[in-house]
């Protein structure tokens, strides 16, 4: 083949390919890249990319980081030691817990993790309650008769000493009973060993003459939380509703039966005073004053509150 004859031709032809070669080039240079994968975006940000379908809007505080947990420890006399179960699974998740309130006996747990922020320190100090009976028997009946609060004074001061509520790690508080007003307020200063004396003086297990306590005031303790910081307000919550067999060995059943009700009213109307999780631990096994039943109510509650915690991980990207 006269290879000279076709030169001109030949030329043209690597000229052509070489010309196409570069529009390719600059036409896949220039055109937007689209990603492999959705795009998150934090809805306070402006968006960047030309593909509105690949980008994928969530909240403000799950876009930038799990969001900060307060904990309202819910009422219940021994019951509340259930709540320390709940909070091993709470330290063992890793759930970032900045602020605490106390209802009622939650109180003294609530205070307890405070001091810290560590649930084998709980654990530990309330295995030191003092063996209280409060039950009464006479050759006709058995009633459970209750309490005063000097049969705790040498534990508080024991698992206290000079702790304030303002130098505790964590923010804390628990709602009382103002007694001129008649209305529900927080303790957030002064020495913890008296501060609970207020917060846990309920019936039964404390006379209606001495009752302080305040354990439906949720309003309170969501305002309280949000105020220092926390994003996420969960409940626990070891009651169930009210019934006859609860307080039917109880020496004054009437005041007893009157004063809870409002209690379980408010923590089923939990979601409407802000509290945006609830963490039910089944305790109707246990009785008000099963205090001798620590480690079971412990495993119950870290047993019950696994798969609940498991769930808000998920839903909060923990």
């Amino acid at each position: 083949m006269n290879y000279r004859k076709y030169k001109g031709h030949i030329a043209f032809l690597l000229f052509g390919f070489l010309l196409a070669g570069c529009q390719g080039f600059f036409k896949k240079s220039t055109q937007p890249q689209v990603a492999d994968h959705p795009v998150v975006v934090n809805p306070n940000e402006q968006q960047t990319t030309n593909h509105p379908g690949d980008v994928v809007h969530v909240p403000e505080f799950i876009a930038e980081k799990a969001p900060r947990v307060g904990v309202i420890f819910g009422p219940g006399g021994a019951k509340v030691l259930a709540e320390i179960g709940a909070l091993q699974e709470l330290e063992r998740q890793k759930i970032p817990v900045v602020a605490t309130v106390g209802l009622e006996w939650g109180a003294l747990v609530g205070a307890l993790y405070s001091l810290n922020g560590q649930s084998h320190e709980v654990d530990w100090k309330i295995s030191q309650l003092p063996k209280v009976s409060f039950s009464s028997s006479n050759l006709f009946s058995k009633k459970m008769q209750p309490t005063t609060i000097s049969e705790y004074d040498k534990y508080l001061a024991k698992v206290f000493a000079s702790e304030r509520v303002e130098s505790t790690k964590l923010p804390f508080a628990c709602p009382y009973i103002k007694r001129e007003s008649s209305r529900s307020a927080l303790v957030k200063k002064g020495a913890l060993r008296n501060v609970l004396k207020s917060c846990w003086q309920y019936p039964p297990l404390f006379a209606e003459a001495q009752s302080l306590a305040a354990p439906y005031a949720l309003a309170d303790a969501v305002s309280y939380l949000k105020k220092n910081g926390a994003e996420l307000i969960v409940l626990i919550n070891v009651l169930e509703n009210p019934s006859e067999k609860d307080f039917a060995s109880w020496d004054d059943t009437s005041w007893v039966w009157f004063s809870w009700v409002p209690v379980h009213v408010a923590l089923r109307s939990a979601s409407g005073f802000g509290i945006q999780e609830t963490i039910q631990i089944d305790t109707s096994a246990f009785d008000m004053a099963d205090f001798d039943q620590r480690l079971r109510l412990i495993q119950v509650g870290k047993q019950g509150a696994a798969s609940q915690i498991e769930r808000l991980i998920k839903k909060y990207d923990f």
